[in-house]
């Protein structure tokens, strides 16, 4: 796949999503071949190609002139629908083209070229050895600029690179109806219509010669593309069904690619264009009418095509059925928790998890200081042992600074209790941890890996431990905050009575001993409840980081793996049940699939057991290639994440914290995504493992309808309706023919009985199941079945309809772009056309539809002088006698339609011609001859207006004519008739206010009507008196003639000069000097063809083009 655009790509997501290539990466890397290469072919410098035009023969040959048009020149900018600057593109990218395209022909050549690997594909035969033939498709819309700007030169570049090589080359171009909900504008669709002009003459037997940038040159001899090799796709077919997008006109036209290349059915079409031709006159059309005159007629034929395909979607139903075992499985792991079973599992202090962790406040304090008791004994003792020495030795000032000395050391109780705090934390509460840390890792997996448990029953087991812990925390804050001691005060009194007593009064000295002691005790005891908070905290903590990475982001991807299976069975059941799309019919409902995955899945697998073989934990630590391959495959988009660490060495600080944050989220999505779908397939695996012998693809579409209770007849009727060619044509006065095809896997019946197109029983539509039904089609029909079991699976069946060789002229939706291109052409404001030089400028080519063709003033005026329809008399060229009554008549309507108009505009703009003067009305009068002047220079009304004249005039007329014994009709016409000899008679006839409304009334209308008829082209009577007083009309010289062309001659004038130059050369052709000698009543078609040949450049385009089709001259 190749494809040029003036859009660059390479450094958007699109491009950088792994769909394609680019000209500097080597097509023969891994993969590479599958993906499309990207040719961006940009425009450079516009302004200076503008400014060299005149100097420049490359652009300056072709390029439209800007002093004339409006040219884009924003380079880098695509073409803005200019066709002349995707042709600029080309050309000035065409070195990049060709090479390109020399690459990807030579990667072609190179592919084995073995029968059997090429045993769907075109063939040729070589030396009677079969060979693949290589096939090209050029695609794309002729509305814009690009392709409709490069689609001649790019079929010209490929018929010149592959020369000698055999190929074949077809064109597919979509036409402007199918993008009337995108881009609907009158100059995209004078875009269209002057690209159909302009291939329609490169169609037509006219050479195509191209100079390109360093000067290669290419000359296409014969058609640009071969006949019967150009199709033609609008948005309506034949019976009037509508694609809704684009992208349906891409389905149809890729499933056509793939049946032409992938199976002999291009051959097929290509061998009945050949057989047909004698009937579809493919080649010259057959005359028609009158021998005697020549009549415009078209070479170039065209094709379109349609495609439907009728589908059991078994692929989808399998994809839908896949995904709802899947997400069934797992459901199980993700269903709510069974209470029972949870406090089963729980226990209490004697048996289960809550005994395993022993989650008691006294148990767990003690785990946490075991030895506190003894911590108590071993601090006081040798305390006591020396106030006991001393109080016995009687040293009393000794046990006052025992007593002092203690004070001073316990008085300070925050760094004892941090102390304590400390020493619990790092040695016991850490030895706690990691003894229940197991514990809980080994529940949480063997729970999350049981169907019967799962997810919510980890998180509820979470949750309760989560519980028991903060009620077990409850317990040591209440006692924390319920620690007292006495205060420093009350120790220094009584350390100053026992100084004061000189450490004489012992029960001062106990009582202080044992405050000091009561203090040491509750520091240490709040140092333990405050660590054991603490830890009730960080086991929380703890708790809640290992539920998250054990359970918690397992859980959360299979959760959104949960979402991902509901949005595809979601997507795949609205893809087959809902969405409309003309290529694809799918035969199933809501409850069908259902049925399917009941059928093929639930039936066929045991969900429970299948569940249990289901490890989710061991599934997603697993390090496989297979994530490899699915982060590949989504993207590598985290590319620039995975690099953040660079970014904290840059200078901006403050952004490239935030830019790298975005990175690492970002990064860390696709990560998270890559690991959903890993684990999808990897489900997706372990379900498909049950199904090693059995082939999903052999289910049949006879199955399906036969369950359905439908005909293999209807189904292949309905298909007819959307496989119709996407084109309307009118098929009056041409011969082209419609071909209709099946292509399925299994035999169909074309049987049909009798002489008499009654009801069939084989399987064709209706309307073509019998010859006489076929061959009385308007166009007819040939209808013919394939079996192609190497193409068509077995739940499938396919339709394709073709219309082949149909002129231009004959499409009904090309007549609004028809009208547009003339408009636009005419406003020579945008450009249209690609060939804009003096020896070829595509305006002149022949119009496809036959109604408006612009001549070459110079080739116009070299043919009326060579051909003697202009005679030179006294230094005048005047127009042949013949031809002197109808350029008069022409002469007096562009008179007549320049006064009506100025008069018009000058008399009844505003108030109408009831405010109007006596003299304005007389002078409307005059010029729409409602009065005319009688040889006795009196004035008379037309005869069209007398009896109404009449009548207003005679007063009473009813009673008179009674009076009179006459009817009302005849006693008015035997009144005088009103005759008009000064102004005051005119004067007198408007003060009659029955008159003046009727005169008035009746000169707006045919003031109104002539300017119509004058406007629309209509013939308008001209009066012999009229053309009496107009002189011989003529010509000075050829510069009189360009001014006439210009400023006055019509469309009508040119259409008239075309035909009598026609008819003059076509006469002189048709006498005796143009026959063979040895057979006068053959015409000598040899002679005539250098004739015009030689005449070539005093012929103009259009009337060259008409009489070559009609001799038959290539």
């Amino acid at each position: 796949w190749v494809g040029m655009d003036t859009t660059d790509i390479r450094t958007s997501i699109e491009g950088e999503g792994g769909k394609y290539r680019f000209p500097d990466q080597p097509i023969d890397a891994p993969g590479a071949e599958k993906k499309i290469q990207y040719i961006y072919a940009s425009t450079r410098d516009i302004e200076g190609v503008l400014r060299n035009l005149k100097r420049d023969p490359i652009y300056g040959s072709w390029f439209p002139s800007p002093a004339v048009y409006n040219i884009s020149t924003l380079a880098g900018q695509g073409a803005n629908q200019q066709r002349p600057l995707g042709r600029l593109a080309f050309f000035q990218n065409f070195e990049t083209i060709r090479k390109t395209l020399i690459a990807e022909r030579d990667y072609l050549l190179s592919l084995s070229n073995d029968p059997k690997y090429f045993e769907l594909m075109d063939q040729i035969s070589v030396n009677g050895k079969l060979s693949a033939r290589i096939t090209i498709f050029m695609t794309g819309s002729v509305m814009g600029g690009t392709c409709s700007g490069s689609f001649l030169d790019m079929a010209a570049l490929i018929r010149d690179l592959f020369q000698g090589i055999p190929h074949k080359m077809y064109g597919i171009y979509v036409l402007p109806q199918a993008f009337e909900k995108v881009v609907d504008n009158p100059r995209a669709r004078a875009n269209a219509y002057a690209a159909l002009k302009e291939l329609d003459y490169f169609m037509s037997g006219n050479e195509f010669e191209a100079v390109y940038p360093g000067g290669y040159k290419i000359h296409v001899r014969g058609n640009l593309f071969k006949n019967g090799r150009v199709y033609l796709l609008d948005r309506t077919n034949m019976q009037g069904h509508s694609v809704q997008d684009r992208d349906q006109v891409q389905q149809i036209t890729s499933q056509m690619i793939y049946h032409f290349v992938a199976s002999n059915v291009g051959g097929k079409i290509e061998e009945r264009l050949v057989n047909l031709s004698d009937i579809t006159a493919v080649y010259f059309p057959k005359r028609h009418g009158d021998e005697d005159r020549i009549i415009p007629r078209r070479r170039a034929a065209y094709n379109s095509f349609g495609i439907s395909r009728a589908v059991y979607p078994v692929p989808e139903l399998k994809k839908i059925g896949l995904a709802t075992i899947t997400q069934k499985i797992l459901r199980l792991f993700l269903r709510a928790a069974n209470m029972q079973m949870v406090r089963q599992v729980l226990g209490d202090l004697n048996r289960g998890l809550f005994s395993d962790l022993r989650l008691h406040p006294r148990i767990l304090f003690d785990k946490l200081f075991p030895d506190f008791q003894e911590e108590f004994k071993l601090e006081f003792k040798p305390l006591k042992r020396k106030l006991n020495e001393n109080i016995s030795r009687k040293k009393y000032k000794k046990v006052f600074e025992v007593l002092e000395i203690a004070y001073q050391d316990y008085k300070d109780t925050t760094k004892l209790t941090h102390k304590i705090r400390t020493k619990i934390l790092n040695k016991y509460a850490k030895r706690e941890w990691n003894r229940v840390e197991p514990i809980i890792r080994s529940a949480f997996l063997e729970i999350i890996q049981d169907q019967n448990r799962g997810f919510r029953f980890a998180e509820e087991i979470k949750n309760k431990i989560e519980k028991r812990i903060k009620s077990i925390r409850e317990v040591f804050y209440n006692n924390l905050v319920k620690i007292v001691k006495y205060p420093d005060d009350a120790l220094r009194s009584h350390l100053r009575k026992l100084e004061a007593k000189k450490g004489k009064d012992l029960t001062i000295a106990k009582e202080l001993l044992s405050m000091i002691r009561f203090n040491f005790e509750q520091s240490f005891y709040q140092g333990m409840l405050e660590a054991a908070v603490t830890f009730c905290d960080n086991y929380l903590d703890n708790l809640n980081l290992l539920y998250q990475k054990e359970v918690q982001a397992l859980r959360d991807k299979l959760e959104k793996m949960d979402e991902l299976l509901s949005f595809e069975i979601r997507e795949n059941t609205f893809e087959i049940t809902e969405k409309q799309n003309p290529v694809f019919q799918y035969l199933v409902s809501k409850n069908d699939i259902d049925k399917f995955v009941d059928v093929y899945f639930e039936n066929r697998l045991g969900i429970e057991e299948l569940a249990r073989e289901v490890k989710f934990y061991e599934m997603d630590k697993a390090d496989d290639l297979l994530q490899d391959e699915v982060i590949a495959r989504f993207g590598a988009h985290g590319k620039k994440a995975l690099e953040e660490d660079d970014l904290l060495g840059s200078a901006e600080e403050k952004k490239l914290k935030s830019e790298m944050i975005e990175a690492r989220i970002f990064k860390r999505s696709q990560e998270l995504m890559a690991e959903v779908l890993t684990l999808k397939e990897k489900l997706y695996q372990k379900v498909l493992s049950r199904y090693e012998n059995f082939d999903f693809e052999s289910i049949s579409i006879k199955e399906a309808l036969k369950a359905k209770g439908k005909t293999v007849k209807e189904i292949i009727t309905e298909l007819d309706k959307y496989s119709s060619p996407y084109i309307q044509v009118n098929p009056d006065g041409i011969e082209c023919i419609e071909l209709f095809r099946t292509v399925s896997n299994f035999e169909l019946s074309d049987y049909e009985v009798g002489d008499e197109p009654k009801d069939q029983d084989n399987d064709l539509p209706p309307r073509l199941d019998h010859f006489k039904k076929r061959s009385m089609s308007k166009p007819p029909v040939r209808a013919e079945m394939f079996t192609a079991p190497q193409v068509v699976k077995p739940y499938e069946l396919k339709t394709m309809g073709l219309l082949l060789s149909f002129p231009l002229f004959s499409i009904t939706s090309l007549q609004r772009a028809c009208e547009d291109y003339h408009n636009v052409y005419l406003e020579r404001s945008h450009p249209l056309h690609l060939f804009n030089g003096a020896q070829l400028n595509a305006a002149y080519f022949p119009d496809p539809f036959r109604e408006r063709n612009y001549m070459n003033p110079v080739k116009v005026w070299k043919a009326l002088v060579l051909f003697k329809l202009l005679i030179p008399v006294n230094g005048v060229y005047k127009w042949l006698p013949q031809l002197q009554p109808q350029m008069k008549a022409f002469f007096y309507r562009n008179k007549m339609k320049s006064k009506v108009d100025a008069f018009i505009k000058e008399s009844l703009a505003g108030e109408g011609l009831s405010k109007q003067s006596a003299d304005t009305l007389w002078q409307a009068a005059v010029l729409t001859r409602v009065v005319f002047k009688a040889k006795n220079g009196k004035w008379y009304f037309d005869r069209k207006l007398i009896f109404q004249v009449k009548d207003i005039f005679d007063k009473n007329t009813a009673q008179n004519a009674m009076a009179a014994g006459k009817t009302y009709r005849e006693y008015v016409q035997s009144l005088p008739e009103p005759v008009i000899a000064t102004k005051d008679d005119w004067q007198k006839m408007l003060n009659d206010n029955e008159f003046h409304t009727f005169i008035t009334k009746t000169l707006e209308e045919i003031l109104t009507e002539t300017q119509k008829k004058l406007t629309e082209g209509v013939d308008l009577e001209v009066p012999p008196s009229a053309l009496a007083s107009i002189p011989d009309l003529g010509f000075k010289d050829h510069y009189a003639f360009f001014a006439f062309v210009e400023k006055q001659a019509s469309v009508e004038v040119m259409e008239f000069i075309k035909a009598a130059i026609t008819t003059r050369i076509f006469a002189y052709l048709e006498s005796a000097k143009f026959r063979l000698e040895s057979d006068p009543t053959i015409r000598d078609i040899e002679k005539i063809g250098n004739f015009l040949e030689e005449r070539r450049q005093a012929i103009p385009e259009c009337i060259l083009f008409d009489l070559k089709a009609y001799y038959g001259i290539g």
